[in-house]
């Protein structure tokens, strides 16, 4: 039984305007036509997957000249840094050769007594001027 609501016939009880023109015949795509198609979408998405990898190839590229080059301004800082860490451990050492006469009297100037009496008598020659 149909439906009185959205029938041909124009009623006062209808909810929605009566459909009085003709339908157009529908458009089906054939087994061939979807064939036809799929091969193009499948065309379509293998060049898209070759230009990105044409893409990804020249980043590629890029990226290790890049880190070539950084990688070598590395060796070149690591070369200097490590021969001013040499000549600082040579000064070093030239240092602690040049103050070991007066190791001693740097052992007891170090000492908590030795600098309480320096002290006192800065104080005492700042109160005498």
């Amino acid at each position: 039984m149909r439906s009185l609501r959205c029938s041909v016939a124009p009623s006062i009880w209808a909810t929605c305007a009566p459909n009085l023109s003709p339908r157009a015949p529908a458009v089906t795509p054939t087994d061939a036509d979807l064939g036809w198609i799929g091969i193009w979408l499948l065309v379509v998405g293998a060049v898209a997957i070759v230009i990105e990898m044409a893409l990804a190839g020249i980043w590629s590229v890029r990226i290790t000249r890049k880190s070539r080059t950084l990688s070598e301004r590395l060796a070149v800082e690591q070369a200097r840094l490590r021969a001013d860490v040499e000549r600082l451990r040579a000064a070093l050492a030239e240092t602690a050769v040049l103050w070991q006469p007066y190791g001693r009297l740097l052992r007891w100037l170090q000492h908590p007594l030795a600098i309480a009496l320096i002290q006192s008598l800065i104080r005492r020659r700042a109160a005498a001027r």
